[in-house]
């Protein structure tokens, strides 16, 4: 270039340019301004100068330096040492150049790794001097750092690593730091807990290590930061898998193991457990060293333990057995065998892993179980066994004839009540043990109740087989009964094609006949066989029993009637009122006396709604004969002992009269005699109560079951009505032998009245009112009336119509 414009646009023209020649003498060229002028442009801060002048510049090194200027060369030149300089510039200029290049790229790698490496990194470069001060440097962090943290470079900032460290990690992070400020250390690793942005803690594994960096700067350092959480989680629960399984092969009662599928169980691993399990230690068995597994399992369930094996083995499946080994001290055992097999990547079997645990206390537990469940306390089996037995042989197509027979010793209670648990139950063993020696495989025997034994006969002939097995049964039963005066039925049943999937109605069927041979009144007749006859009667007592439990529950009341029999005071020939007398309509059945129904519903205790409805109708039929003109009769009830020893039964009826309106006096209840046999106490004081209501009790049917002239006046009654033995008697016995009048005799000495029922001949109401009998009832004054009917006949009663009954009274 010839002048300083030149040089400059040549410069701009080729940037690449890094070494001028400048001649300073040259008059069109003020080297000095040229050189201040390329050195305030940035853009030629990699231009270097050499000069050349006949003046002497090296003086001014300093100042030519800050101008760009690298040499000097003197005038005048040298053309072969102008080259080797220039030579020499080129080669340090490509070296500076390389350098240039390796240092960018080495920053580039620095700043992928820095960047993208996925750990933390931070850096922190302190400022000099080092005041001792937090805040006095700068802290650069790489955006792994952040990501792991969950925060943002400013965040950290403001907070610092003490505040987001956990503080039970904070003083041992502490200490080690301090030691490496102080140069005791060079680095240090931990693994310590940190909380994200969000408050949770992060398990994290640092590196800390110092930087040492050339003056001026002070103290600097580089943490590494890694995520361990989920390895820590991992970690965590692998040890406490570990600690789960020490502490439970340690507890476990038997042992682990793994072994090699082969006929011999081939032990590789045993747990400490095999010396409670198996009696020695595990060495002696893994390689089968004194013994194999084999030897151990009795032998009875070698070839089945095999065969379970074999298939859960080729269906992928878990393995469970229950068997008996025998120990090396010869002890035999339970154990439960948990196991699986371990496959290699081909499906073929590698080893089996379980566990045997000894289960001997639980199977000898489980043995009393099964024992308590199919046994009476007797020591027979009891009826749950019995249905396994009898379910079992009539499944089968081949069976012969087979039969139950029942022994039913219900009776049996009152010795309970008499002399107590123990005497009764002493008895009943023995007659077991006596009827156990009837026993034999086709003869089996069973408990079925506390009082009932049943025999089970696989096999039998023919009926008359069956009854001589009954009359041996019966045979040892007096032997031990009669003397206690005690009865019994037996009830037997033959089973057939018909019931034989019926096993509850075997139950049932067996149950009745033995029940009604104990209602028996034929001492003979204490053997039943199930009939038709027997099957139809149990019909109409379930229907009565559907029937009579829809009017308890408010249903069809309606079906409850009432009739009514007149009462006659002997005295004055005059009407003094009526006994009602229940009757059932049943829907199935028709009309039903009170002699069947009302025991089936004193049986289901059906009896205290059902009685509440007959008082009710009782006291409208009074209510009745009051509206027309009869306001001195009166109505007596029949009560049950059921509705007598109900809970408030007094109050109930006493509400029952107020609600409609009835005097107390006007009605009466009837009681049979024998209620006071055993509920003396409590039953008078009832009737005791009813007195102090105003209305009269009196004891029905007297004279049967428990009659006790001595005990009547403790009685809270009114009256006794007479029962029809000692009524008809007077027919066939001389008036002198019959003690009728002995008994009104005495009733009257007591202040009670007497009422004769049953009276059908006109002999016998003339002997009533000669020995001063107060009231009679029966056909011949009349039969049972509807309430029409009853009002009728008292309106027609002296009339000519019953002028021929008012003149036999």
């Amino acid at each position: 270039a010839a002048n300083d414009a030149e040089a400059l646009r040549m410069l701009e023209e080729h940037e690449d340019i890094c070494l001028m020649l400048l001649d300073m003498d040259m008059p069109s060229v003020n080297g000095t301004e040229l050189l201040e002028s390329l050195n305030a442009d940035n853009a030629y801060n990699n231009l270097h100068t050499v000069i050349m002048s006949e003046q002497d510049y090296q003086g001014n090194v300093a100042e030519g330096l800050q101008l760009g200027i690298i040499d000097y060369i003197k005038k005048p030149i040298d053309l072969d040492v102008l080259k080797a300089n220039i030579d020499i510039k080129a080669k340090i200029f490509e070296k500076q150049a390389l350098l240039q290049k390796r240092y960018k790229e080495a920053g580039i790698i620095f700043e992928t790794i820095y960047m993208q490496v996925p750990v933390g990194i931070s850096v922190y470069f302190e400022d000099y001097p080092y005041t001792g001060k937090s805040g006095g440097g700068r802290y650069y962090y790489n955006p792994e750092y952040l990501r792991i943290l969950g925060r943002t470079e400013e965040e950290l900032l403001e907070l610092g690593w003490e505040a987001y460290t956990h503080p039970d990690d904070l003083e041992k992070d502490l200490k080690n730091f301090e030691k490496l400020k102080s140069g005791e250390i060079d680095s240090y690793f931990i693994e310590k807990r940190m909380f994200r942005a969000d408050g949770s803690p992060i398990w994290v594994q640092i590196l800390v290590a110092a930087i040492d960096l050339p003056e001026p700067c002070a103290f600097s350092y580089i943490t590494i930061l890694q995520d361990i959480d989920d390895q820590k989680t991992i970690s965590t629960e692998l040890f406490e898998s570990e600690r789960s399984k020490s502490v439970l092969l340690s507890n476990l009662n038997g042992m682990a193991y793994r072994c090699a599928y082969d006929s011999n169980w081939t032990m590789e691993f045993v747990s400490t457990g095999c010396h409670a399990l198996c009696g020695c230690d595990p060495e002696r068995l893994i390689g089968n060293k004194d013994c194999s597994f084999d030897e151990l399992i009795a032998p009875e369930y070698r070839e089945q333990l095999w065969q379970e094996w074999e298939i859960a083995l080729r269906d992928k499946t878990q393995f469970q057995s229950e068997y008996e080994i025998i120990d090396f001290n010869g002890k035999r055992k339970w154990v439960m065998e948990l196991g699986e097999g371990v496959f290699d990547e081909e499906g073929g079997i590698e080893a089996l892993e379980g566990i045997i645990i000894d289960i001997s206390a639980r199977k000898e537990a489980e043995n009393k179980l099964v024992y308590v469940s199919e046994h009476h306390w007797t020591g027979l089996y009891n009826l749950h066994h019995l249905e396994k037995m009898l379910k079992k042989d009539l499944s089968t197509e081949k069976r012969a004839h087979s039969a139950l027979i029942s022994a039913n010793l219900n009776p049996m209670y009152s010795l309970t009540v008499k002399y107590g648990m123990q005497y009764s139950q002493h008895l009943t063993a023995k007659i077991a043990a006596a009827l156990t020696k009837l026993t034999n495989e086709q003869r089996v025997l069973f408990a079925t109740a506390s009082h009932r034994f049943v025999f089970y006969l696989k096999v039998y002939e023919n009926k008359d087989e069956l009854v001589d097995f009954c009359n041996e049964i019966s045979v040892i039963l007096k032997s031990f009964l009669d003397m206690e005066r005690i009865n019994f039925g037996i009830g037997v049943y033959e089973i057939d094609e018909a019931t034989v999937d019926d096993v509850e109605g075997l139950f049932y069927a067996i149950r009745l006949a033995s029940e009604e041979a104990l209602a028996s009144e034929d001492e003979k007749g204490n053997i039943y066989f199930y009939d038709e006859e027997l099957e139809k009667r149990v019909y109409r007592g379930n229907l009565m029993r559907h029937e009579l439990a829809s009017v308890a529950e408010g249903e069809d009341q309606d079906r409850i009637l009432l009739q009514y029999q007149p009462i006659v005071d002997l005295r004055d020939k005059q009407i003094s009122g009526f006994e009602a007398l229940a009757r059932f309509d049943s829907k199935g059945l028709g009309r039903i006396l009170p002699l069947e129904f009302i025991p089936i519903a004193e049986e289901t205790k059906d009896i205290i709604p059902i009685g509440k409805v007959i008082i009710q109708k009782a006291c409208g039929f009074l209510k009745r004969l009051q509206a027309n003109g009869y306001d001195d009769l009166n109505v007596s009830i029949n009560i049950s002992p059921i509705q007598l020893i109900s809970e408030k039964f007094v109050e109930s009826v006493v509400e029952i009269l107020a609600q409609m309106d009835v005097n107390p006096k006007s009605i009466s209840f009837e009681v049979t005699e024998s209620v006071f046999s055993a509920n003396f106490d409590r039953i008078n004081a009832v009737i005791g109560q009813l007195r102090d209501h105003g209305i009269k009790s009196s004891i029905d049917d007297f004279g049967t079951a428990y009659s006790s002239l001595s005990r009547l006046r403790e009685l809270n009654v009114n009256f006794i009505k007479m029962d029809r033995p000692f009524i008809s008697r007077i027919n066939k016995m001389d008036q002198e032998a019959t003690i009728t009048n002995d008994i009104i005799s005495m009733a009257h000495k007591i202040g009670l009245f007497v009422v004769a029922e049953g009276v059908e001949e006109a002999h016998q109401l003339e002997y009533l009112k000669l020995y001063g009998c107060d009231k009679a009832q029966g056909f011949l004054i009349s039969k049972p009336m509807d309430e029409d009917v009853a009002i009728e006949f008292l309106r027609c009663w002296g009339k000519s119509s019953c002028i021929q009954q008012k003149q036999n009274i």
